[in-house]
């Protein structure tokens, strides 16, 4: 049970890759156009619920609405709500065959060039992803984070079994080890993710409803027990957290 996936070596030829293959963060592929056969679809409505294995505990992830950078550019609000806590909202957006989270108003921080990256954004996963194609994590960033692409074998959730699944393994070039690893379903978006170099996912998909396509059902409610009852452990979770899906705020350090 579980994943099914086979795992490529990463050679330092990766390593060089990544550098000769960056994209013009700016510029680089076409379009904004939101297609629902992507991998990362986003609708003002789209609604998934989240399940930590740990202690199943649950997390809804709903897309309420739409807002406006400063630049003027619409992006997705999404409303993120861990058990019975107070939801966060953050943003996203599809742009340039990227799924991205994104500040709404330019930022300095993070270790982030204004000049390159002003609004923050994260690449979290490509839109059409190819078998062992390279981006960055963060353009401008200087920690250089990148992500691997890998054509997967069918994904079992507890909404179902997904066919078309690639995963988004994330690497740190200091150490050239893997840190986490992303999982997205062709139509259907985000599904799951290892974490702390997990061998299973941590967390997976219970409920998605994205366009006109609804699979899996809501679970019970469920407050964070076990690994996030600890205060530092819970740290650590949100630091994981912030890699996949958050633009720069720490939401679970708030609690």
């Amino acid at each position: 049970e579980g994943v099914m996936k086979s795992k490529n070596v990463l050679y330092p030829l990766f390593i060089f890759l990544i550098f000769l293959s960056c994209q013009n963060f700016m510029g680089g592929m076409t379009g904004d156009k939101n297609d629902n056969q992507s991998y990362m679809p986003l609708n003002v409505g789209d609604v998934r619920q989240i399940i930590m294995l740990e202690d199943s505990s649950t997390l809804l992830m709903s897309i309420v609405g739409t807002a406006r950078r400063s630049d003027g550019r619409v992006v997705y609000a999404m409303e993120w709500k861990w058990g019975f806590f107070e939801p966060e909202t953050l943003y996203y957006l599809n742009r340039n065959g990227y799924f991205l989270g994104t500040e709404l108003d330019t930022t300095d921080g993070y270790h982030i060039n204004s000049i390159v990256n002003p609004f923050g954004e994260q690449r979290l996963a490509k839109l059409y992803p190819e078998d062992g194609e390279i981006f960055t994590h963060t353009p401008g960033s200087s920690d250089n984070a990148f992500w691997i692409c890998r054509k997967e074998q069918p994904l079992k959730t507890f909404c179902g079994i997904f066919s078309d699944v690639f995963s988004f393994n994330l690497y740190d070039t200091l150490n050239f080890q893997p840190f986490m690893e992303t999982f997205y379903g062709k139509g259907y978006g985000y599904l799951g993710t290892s974490a702390f170099s997990s061998p299973e996912p941590d967390f997976l998909a219970s409920y998605i409803s994205v366009g006109n396509k609804t699979v899996g059902s809501i679970w019970p409610t469920k407050n964070p027990g076990g690994l996030m009852k600890n205060s530092e452990n819970r740290k650590n979770l949100s630091e994981v957290l912030n890699r996949i899906f958050y633009p720069g705020i720490d939401p679970l350090g708030k609690r």
